[in-house]
């Protein structure tokens, strides 16, 4: 993706340090985005969520009062949300497994381990928007298609958005 194509789009950047939205709004100008909004309570990211719609949730993992997790839950299981199928990139400062396993299952698109880097954050952007995964939405997981690959069932399809047509 060039500079032309970042300046498309639009980007909210949700971390409980100024200096960090600071410094992910600066790399994010250099590759191009001109349309940044930096919050750094979930309250407030809340608010922003409901008043305009981006291309690109950045949210820290350690926000508050609502943690990244349990404000990305809450935003896939909105349906009315604006945002609902937005990108979702979560930063993560300490990356456990546990944590990243939840995120992924609260319907994270894709995840990022500080410090960063504007080269990775730009790889992250365009692996979630260039190539998005189909949206689900099930009973107990609403997202992007948590499968990255695709590989043969080896049976037949059984979700109805990809069983072939009768």
């Amino acid at each position: 993706m060039d500079r032309q194509t970042f300046a498309q789009y639009s980007v909210l950047v949700a971390d409980p340090s100024s200096y960090m939205t600071t410094l992910i709004a600066s790399m994010l100008r250099s590759l191009g985005v001109q349309d940044i909004v930096e919050q750094t309570d979930s309250a407030n990211t809340l608010l922003a969520l409901g008043r305009k719609v981006f291309d690109v949730i950045l949210i820290e993992e350690g926000l508050s009062p609502i943690d990244g997790v349990k404000l990305t839950r809450q935003l896939r299981a909105t349906e009315d949300a604006p945002n609902r199928q937005a990108a979702v990139i979560m930063t993560f400062t300490v990356a456990e497994l546990r944590r990243i396993e939840e995120a992924r299952d609260a319907g994270v698109t894709e995840f990022l381990r500080k410090p960063l880097s504007a080269s990775i954050l730009k790889s992250r952007i365009e692996a979630a928007l260039a190539n998005p995964r189909p949206f689900v939405e099930a009973e107990i997981y609403v997202g992007p298609d948590r499968r990255r690959r695709r590989a043969p069932i080896g049976g037949q399809e059984r979700r109805k958005s990809n069983a072939a047509p009768k």
